[in-house]
């Protein structure tokens, strides 16, 4: 081991394998959960702890093993960043072979080096305690001040005597992510949603054609609707202030819909979306990405929510990982009779034609950028993407949607049981004139404008409206299957920013014009 006759205390390469994971999640507090990255905080310290002891073993030198493990972490590491730092222009093959080079320089150096490397250890001891602390202190700064919220109520229906379906229908709600409404499409994206809409109503979907988002995130809107009301006074709870996305969580897998549903003795179903927001693992039925459906049909059980890969060295490329959980959900949505649980309650969010942008028109693969991200907004424009840039590759994601969920569609409508509720939605609009920072520069018109289109067993569209919004859905439709006695509410429209969550701004006359 040492060769030295004292010792140094050795932490700097478990500091360095620590901190990405233990950085994101600092970074992003409140947005992810702990879970999320525990599984690649424990591969990164397991690879450099095995790589540590076996190169301590075979040089003799735990001090010369540390440092070369180290700089192996560093390098690896920092290398996506360097990359999308330089852009497209420098080919990536060109980076890595640098930072190979680099490696066996530096690892050359330090097995011929002849110094006492015992300064060098205690130096870097203090800069990898100091990177943990650093993350610590955020993630500890933010768990204090952190609020509470339980998750939204609605006082309990009285139902009434209605003409109920015999038999429950399969409900399947989906949505597709920043999916606009025509007139959007026509006037700033120059394209004609005419053959797909027109496709839907000849398939019996009645289709809104002023349909509005509640609010401008997916998250915010998806608990509206979910729990079919507005969220001001569950807001208060959590605090108007706060940045913290695990009670929005909590009031998804929670929500007054599953209970409702249940109650109603539906088995609810959830595919793996990879955003931590829309994982509903409490479901009775979870979908993660990539198993063998057909097995899995056969004796379904609860999966866990799909980790994060992107810090695993050696795993798949983030863009892969996407395209692949996209394409599993629209190749399973229409065989899920399989599973023999009707009525079932399916849900299923997939993130196009959202950014990232990884498939052209024909649904062949495309690689944007040199780092994964699924910013959109002025967190892409102008930086990674001009406005036209972003409205070409938006259209192109949206043509590939627009094939793959109607393929979804026919399957499912040829193999349900009965006819079934089909509820497709945009959970917001498209972005490419959205300034995160500013409901007063951002389009709300574009960023509010939704796909809305529902399927109902009998073709009967009664309740539906042209300017309807999300949080009224299941009123409806609640109303409709189960009895309820759910009013309507008012549709409106409201933005926050992205480090001001909850802070709502009503937008919606500006959400209503163009």
């Amino acid at each position: 081991m040492a060769s030295g006759k004292k010792r140094s205390l050795i932490l700097h390469p478990v500091c360095f394998a620590a901190h990405p994971a233990l950085f994101l999640f600092s970074q992003n507090v409140g947005q992810l959960s702990f879970a999320s990255v525990l599984p690649s905080l424990l591969t990164t310290l397991g690879i450099a702890s095995v790589a540590w002891a076996a190169l301590a073993f075979a040089l003799k030198h735990a001090q010369r093993a540390g440092l070369i493990v180290s700089l192996a972490l560093l390098l690896y590491f920092s290398h996506p960043h360097v990359a999308a730092t330089l852009g497209m222009g420098a080919p990536v093959a060109i980076l890595t072979a640098v930072w190979g080079m680099l490696f066996l320089a530096g690892a050359w150096l330090l097995l011929r080096t002849r110094k006492e490397l015992r300064a060098l250890t205690q130096l870097l001891n203090v800069v990898g305690i100091v990177v943990i602390l650093m993350s610590g202190f955020e993630i500890a700064r933010f768990q204090l001040t952190r609020g509470t919220a339980e998750p939204p109520t609605l006082p309990p229906t009285v139902e009434r005597e209605v003409e109920r379906p015999a038999a429950l229908p399969d409900i399947y709600f989906i949505i597709l992510d920043a999916y606009a409404r025509a007139d959007v499409l026509r006037e700033l994206y120059d394209f004609d949603n005419g053959e797909f809409l027109g496709w839907l109503e000849r398939t019996g979907f009645y289709v809104a054609d002023q349909a509005v988002a509640n609010y401008c995130q997916t998250g915010l809107t998806l608990s509206s609707c979910f729990n079919m009301q507005y969220l001001d006074e569950w807001v208060k709870q959590v605090g108007v202030g706060s940045n913290d996305h695990e009670p929005l969580r909590r009031s998804i897998r929670e929500s007054v819909l599953l209970w409702e549903l249940r109650q109603q003795g539906y088995t609810t179903v959830a595919f793996s979306t990879g955003q931590p927001e829309t994982e509903i693992p409490t479901t009775d039925i979870y979908i993660p990405p990539g198993v063998d459906f057909e097995s899995f049909a056969r004796a379904p059980v609860k999966g866990d929510p799909a980790v994060s890969p992107y810090l695993i060295p050696g795993s798949k490329k983030p863009f892969d990982v996407f395209r692949e959980r996209i394409r599993y959900i629209f190749d399973h949505l229409g065989r899920l009779n399989a599973l023999e649980r009707s009525p079932m309650f399916v849900f299923a969010h997939l993130e196009v034609p959202h950014p990232p942008f990884v498939f052209d028109a024909d649904g062949n693969d495309l690689y944007p950028t040199p780092e994964y991200n699924d910013h959109d907004g002025s967190m892409l424009i102008p930086e990674r993407f001009s406005r036209e840039e972003y409205v070409a590759a938006y259209r192109d994601q949206l043509i590939f949607a627009n094939r793959r969920i109607k393929r979804s569609i026919e399957e499912i409508l040829a193999n349900a049981p009965q006819p079934p509720v089909i509820v497709l939605l945009g959970d917001h609009g498209p972005r490419s004139q959205l300034v995160w920072e500013s409901a007063e520069e951002t389009n709300h018109w574009e960023a509010l404008g939704i796909l809305y289109a529902v399927h109902m067993p009998d073709g009967d569209a009664r309740g539906f409206y042209p300017e309807i919004s999300p949080v009224n859905t299941f009123r409806i439709l609640s109303n409709r299957l189960f009895g309820g006695s759910h009013d309507l509410l008012e549709d409106r429209c409201y933005f926050s920013t992205a480090d001001r969550l909850y802070e709502f701004h009503d937008v919606t006359e500006r959400a209503r014009r163009r």
